[in-house]
C-alpha cells in the first residue's frame, strides 16, 4: 500500500503547484503539426487501401489461379535450387579441342549444304507442252481450210 500513498502524496504536491498559462504561439504550432500528422495519417490510410482495393481487385476473381501460379514458381525455384549442384560440375568441364572444334564445323557446314540442296527450288526447263499456244511455232493446218486439190 505504499505506492498508492506515494501517489496520493504526489498528487496533493501537483495539485498545489499553480497552473502556467501556455504560451499562444505554442497552441498555434501544436495544433498546426497535429493537423499536419493526421492528414499524414489519413493519406497514409488513404493509400493502404486503395492499394489493398487494388490487389484484392486483381487476385479476388480467381484466387485458385493465383495460388496454382504460386504453386508452379514455388516449384520452379526448388527445382532450380535442385539443378545448382549440376551446373557447378558443367563448370569445371575443360574447353573442346581445336580439332574437335573443327570437326564440328565441317558438320554444320555440310549439314548447311545438304539442307539448302534440299529445300532449294529445282531450276526446271519449260517443256513444250506447258508453253501458252501463242508460242508454239507456226504449223501447217490439216483439215477444211487447206486446199484439199492438191493431191
Amino acid at each position: 500500500m505504499k505506492n498508492s500513498n506515494d501517489m496520493d502524496d504526489f498528487e496533493k504536491r501537483l495539485r498545489a503547484v499553480p497552473m502556467r498559462k501556455i504560451p499562444a504561439n505554442w497552441r498555434s504550432d501544436i495544433l498546426a503539426q497535429a493537423r499536419v500528422a493526421s492528414g499524414e495519417t489519413r493519406r497514409r490510410e488513404q493509400s493502404y487501401q486503395s492499394r489493398w482495393a487494388i490487389f484484392s481487385a486483381a487476385f479476388w476473381p480467381s484466387p485458385t489461379a493465383w495460388a496454382g501460379l504460386a504453386a508452379v514458381w514455388a516449384l520452379m525455384f526448388f527445382i532450380n535450387r535442385g539443378t545448382e549442384e549440376h551446373t557447378a560440375l558443367a563448370k569445371n568441364v575443360p574447353p573442346p579441342s581445336p580439332e574437335l572444334i573443327l570437326a564440328i564445323q565441317n558438320q554444320q557446314r555440310k549439314l548447311a549444304e545438304l539442307l539448302h540442296n534440299a529445300y532449294s527450288e529445282p531450276q526446271m526447263s519449260r517443256s513444250p507442252a506447258l508453253k501458252p499456244r501463242s508460242e508454239y511455232p507456226a504449223q501447217p493446218r490439216a483439215g477444211m481450210y487447206q486446199n484439199q486439190n492438191t493431191v
